[in-house]
């Protein structure tokens, strides 16, 4: 079920109200999301819940989190993000979240041991010469 990686990341943003976005796993805690959808630019925001596979149009709570809920730890957006007070379009507009493990059947269970997970590589630029 390769959908099962992407989710719905519910959030509070402070004085202006509730909040979806959609993000990645990426990494055994880690998702990836736009950093408009963490940080206003001035303050982060709050309440996050990361529901992978979310299916809204599901009539019970059980169809809608097949993969259950799960809440965070940390955020983490780039710093010349928090100079931008969120305009958009932008460079930096994106963010990386680690989440917290879950005790399913009492065991400590990571979030890509449930979701998946998508691959990533870094520091392997193509050289554009010939």
């Amino acid at each position: 079920m390769p959908y099962r990686t992407t989710g719905k990341l519910f959030g509070t943003e402070p004085g202006v109200g509730d909040f979806q976005c959609s993000t990645s796993v990426v990494d055994w805690r880690v998702v990836i999301t736009a950093a408009h959808c963490v940080h206003s630019g001035d303050a982060p925001h709050t309440n996050f819940t990361f529901i992978p596979g979310y299916d809204g149009a599901q009539t019970t709570l059980a169809k809608q989190r097949p993969f259950g809920t799960w809440t965070w730890r940390s955020i983490h957006v780039p710093t010349s993000w928090d100079t931008t007070d969120g305009a958009l379009p932008n460079a930096t507009d994106f963010a990386a979240m680690v989440f917290r493990d879950r005790t399913i059947s009492g065991t400590p269970t990571k979030l890509a041991t449930v979701a998946g997970q998508y691959g990533f590589s870094l520091n392997h630029l193509c050289s554009t010469t010939t």
